[in-house]
């Protein structure tokens, strides 16, 4: 994203508010100088105290925006910037106010800080929804008055043009399409034929027993992976997609299920810290990928390896159906080794699956640039 945003403006200076500051600085260039988030959970409290803490820092910012005061570094850079925008991805949902006050907040600050400031700023290739109906009125006015809202899936257009009735809405794809894979030192072990899979540990929202359906998950995937080896005689590459904080690193869950893998020669764990482009250029020696993660399915369809993706949120259905791939997705509430096969089995068979995701997937890149097409026109109007 930010490579492209520099392309397509004149030297920009770029602010990069981060939810992560430390660990983000210096990760994107000389050029990009990395700030602070206007609200964060930056301690371990009580939840109750902290969903408290949010409501009040939110009503407490409404009204200092109001007032066109701008008191941090952070909200003085948004309140001062020609531009801004929002990072794409997924975040921009809320189905309760749970979500609301201890998830979504942490981004909405943000973009109601560009809102009371008057600034341009524009919703970047998002997947969006599902909202509850207090968090749709509260979502609302963002959208209404943002200079552009990109929806990077059909689910996510369809959604927001029904719920919000916007005129600024435009149906485009994940900038991760665009992204350059780039060669590294990794060796494969041996020329048998590759299977790259991601995993995630999951919380199940809907799900009374998160325990048995992320046990469900673990035995579906080992299974698989013993069959793969055994029986269609190819090497398995667990991959870490995301090496983030707490449970949510990859490596963890990616660690659970080699350990119930019979064959340990024929399937590997990548444990190393990979750029995104070093991850895409791995990704692209697969002969076939099964991914959880969204955005390692993204990286795989772009180097046009023919995928299986785990859906866990509508952004993975939409993105699939993008590129002519919406009988190759499982709801991860669904998954099980009998459903894993039966998809990896039609995907094989499928003789012309590499030219038709050849030409699907080169249209959807067209759709990716005219995210930076549409930002620039916004930009041009002053």
């Amino acid at each position: 994203m930010i490579e492209n945003l520099q392309k397509i403006f004149d030297n920009p200076e770029i602010k990069l508010v981060s939810l992560y500051p430390n660990e983000d600085m210096g990760k994107y260039g000389k050029n990009v100088e990395v700030l602070s988030p206007i609200m964060w959970n930056n301690g371990a409290v009580n939840k109750y105290i902290l969903a408290l803490r949010n409501i009040m820092k939110l009503l407490m910012k409404w009204v200092q925006y109001s007032m066109g005061i701008f008191i941090s570094e952070t909200e003085k850079e948004i309140a001062s910037a020609d531009l801004i925008v929002s990072c794409g991805g997924g975040y921009m949902q809320s189905r309760d106010i749970k979500k609301l006050v201890m998830c979504f907040s942490y981004h909405y600050i943000q973009l109601l800080c560009a809102k009371k400031s008057k600034r341009k700023y524009v919703i970047f290739a998002q997947s969006i929804g599902p909202f509850d109906f207090i968090s749709a009125k509260v979502v609302r006015e963002i959208l209404q008055e943002a200079s552009l809202t990109l929806a990077r899936e059909c689910y996510s257009y369809e959604y927001v043009q029904k719920k919000f009735r916007l005129k600024n809405l435009h149906l485009t794809a994940d900038t991760a399409f665009l992204l350059k894979a780039q060669k590294n030192s990794y060796e494969f072990d041996n020329d048998k034929k590759r299977i790259g899979i991601t995993v995630r540990n999951w919380i199940y929202p809907n799900s009374k027993n998160k325990d048995k359906m992320n046990e469900r998950y673990i035995n579906a995937f080992a299974h698989f992976i013993n069959v793969l080896v055994a029986q269609y005689d190819m090497h398995v590459y667990i991959m870490p997609q995301c090496t983030s904080f707490g449970l949510d690193n990859d490596l963890i869950i990616s660690q659970c299920i080699y350990e119930e893998v019979e064959n340990h020669e024929l399937c590997t764990v990548i444990e190393q810290d990979f750029t995104p482009y070093e991850l895409k250029h791995i990704y692209s020696k697969m002969d076939y990928f099964i991914g959880t993660r969204m955005h390692s399915n993204i990286f795989s369809l772009a180097e046009y390896v023919p995928c299986i993706a785990i859906s866990y949120e509508h952004k993975t259905d939409g993105i699939m159906e993008s590129v002519g791939l919406k009988d190759y997705v499982i709801n991860i509430n669904d998954i099980s080794y009998e459903v894993l096969i039966e998809k990896f089995n039609a995907l094989i068979e499928d003789k012309e699956i590499s030219l038709k995701l050849k030409d699907s997937v080169d249209r959807v890149k067209i759709f990716a640039k005219k995210n930076y097409e549409l930002i620039k026109d916004i930009a041009d109007e002053g």
